[in-house]
């Protein structure tokens, strides 16, 4: 997939390994300064550099497809592994500090020439619950910065639809809200006197 779209930045939501000790997504980039092949040779993967952080390491990362040598230019581009992300029902509190840190790669993407195209590829273990999560929140908070609108409703309407499983738990709408709500008290967009008083709990 990413020969074909070639994307300029990955994002990978998920750590390789549970808190349990299960395995949640398998390991398809290789190490540092090493290099994976794929599809009986076919495909080739290097790893040209890492940074690691708290939450998230940054890789660089070159692909080779079929009858390309290694003095060719390949595939160039970057992935982001958000290794806080650990379950698909419970979203890191910290989720709009990654989406800046990777609206920042995006911006350096562009600027970078040898990098791939300018679409953005999001990867996580079932394929629709943490990705169609960050689609959502990163096409809403756009739209908010340009049109002063949020739109949560028609958006998770239209991801719905084209992605099948994706907001299947409450607790994706429930915290998705929450971090819009969040984002536009901070960012001035709203006042803050218009917030309610929010129901306390039974369990309270």
């Amino acid at each position: 997939m990413c020969l074909q779209v070639k994307p300029s930045t990955i994002v990978f939501l998920s750590a390789l390994v549970g808190p349990n000790g299960k395995r949640l997504a398998k390991n398809f980039w290789p190490n540092p300064k090493q290099e994976k092949e794929f599809c009986n040779g076919n495909v080739r993967v290097k790893c040209t550099h890492m940074d690691a952080d708290r939450d998230h390491d940054t890789y660089e990362i070159l692909i080779w497809g079929p009858g390309q040598k290694k003095k060719d230019p390949g595939v160039k581009t970057n992935m982001i592994q958000f290794r806080k992300w650990t379950d698909d029902r419970y979203i890191p509190d910290n989720l709009l500090e990654f989406r800046a840190i990777v609206k920042i790669n995006i911006v350096r993407a562009d600027k970078d020439e040898q990098r791939a195209g300018n679409c953005i590829m999001f990867v996580c273990p079932s394929g629709v619950h943490r990705c169609g999560t960050m689609a959502a929140l990163d096409i809403i908070l756009d739209r908010i910065a340009a049109e002063k609108k949020v739109g949560l409703i028609e958006t998770i309407t239209v991801l719905r639809k084209q992605r099948y499983g994706c907001f299947t738990h409450f607790e994706h709408y429930s915290h998705v809200a929450d971090l819009i709500v969040r984002h536009a008290v901070s960012s001035g967009i709203v006042d803050p006197t218009c917030i309610g008083v929010r129901k306390k709990s039974n369990n309270a």
